[in-house]
């Protein structure tokens, strides 16, 4: 599926947008009050392209991402639909800005190639240049419609924001398993009665623990690989040109490996206490009763 529509957002909303005061007099970034919106469902996710249109000057296309984002999760705020929501994925992980420049050619009829790209790494945000031929696109339009339909890319882009994606997953189930072993921790640290009998009924907290452990390594195994099946089949084919292969695999190498032995260990150890808690209970119990059911039968023995 495929949305496009434009939005028009005032200086003056973008400003508030931007949480910047009304006394910045220096006009924003974008240059602009008008923005293109195109989003591609492609194969492994959503891929949206934000567009400064007529603006007066040079923009700066990752500051209009921001601004048309925060509009429309307004906007879908305000209009309270039981239908359909706003949802993103960010804020904009893939931090660079796009632009689309006719590239040198001595040859108008050379179509050897179609876009080259050129990658400027800067502080913040860098700068990603696609130089277009001449040869076969006659206006930049031309070959910026031909880059937003281009499957490769948005293949591209698309697996990039799926691993964003399976990170950011990855990264709230860790959050809860750690709240579900700080909260064994808690228990294990209270002393008395209260302490005796909550660390007695743990069976149902350390069981959790253990599932929802289990099953975020079966998770991350299924996951990493998927990931690495989908790699594969975006760059085997070495003919077909891809341009963001060192962003692909910078996301790739920075993900976060979760320690997930130490929390297991930790719970067998409060599971091995529980049990042994039960036993030296039980034991106490039978001992009791023994010197209850022996004084018994020596009173009954005696008459």
């Amino acid at each position: 599926m495929v949305i496009e529509f434009e939005v028009y957002i005032p200086f003056r909303i973008q400003k508030q947008l931007l949480k910047r005061g009304v006394e910045l007099l220096l006009p924003l970034e974008t240059y602009t009050e008008r923005f293109k919106f195109l989003l591609h469902y492609a194969s492994y996710f959503p891929v949206t392209f934000i567009e400064p249109v007529n603006s007066s000057q040079e923009s700066t296309p990752s500051q209009a991402v921001k601004i048309v984002r925060e509009f429309l999760e307004q906007e879908f705020k305000n209009s309270k639909s039981d239908y359909i929501q706003f949802e993103c994925l960010g804020p904009s992980p893939f931090h660079a800005d796009f632009y689309i420049q006719p590239g040198e050619t001595k040859d108008v009829n050379n179509v050897d190639w179609r876009f080259k790209v050129k990658i400027c790494p800067k502080k913040g945000y860098d700068e990603i240049v696609f130089y277009f031929n001449p040869g076969i696109f006659t206006k930049a339009e031309e070959a910026k419609r031909a880059i937003e339909i281009e499957v490769k890319i948005q293949e591209e882009l698309g697996f990039f924001y799926n691993i964003v994606q399976r990170e950011v997953v990855k990264n709230h189930d860790w959050i809860k398993i750690q709240k579900l072993i700080g909260d064994l921790v808690s228990i294990h640290q209270l002393t008395g009665v209260k302490g005796f009998l909550k660390k007695f009924v743990l069976l149902k907290r350390i069981n959790d623990a253990f599932t929802s452990i289990t099953v975020f390594e079966i998770d991350k195994i299924f996951s990493n690989y998927v990931q690495q099946k989908d790699y594969r089949y975006i760059y085997s084919e070495k003919k077909i040109e891809t341009y963001f292969q060192s962003y692909i695999d910078k996301e790739i190498k920075k993900q976060f490996v979760c320690p997930t032995k130490q929390p297991f260990q930790l719970i067998s150890f409060f599971e091995g206490r529980r049990i042994k808690g039960i036993e030296n209970f039980m034991i106490l119990i039978s001992a009791i009763m023994g010197g209850v059911i022996g004084s018994l039968l020596t009173i009954l023995l005696s008459k």
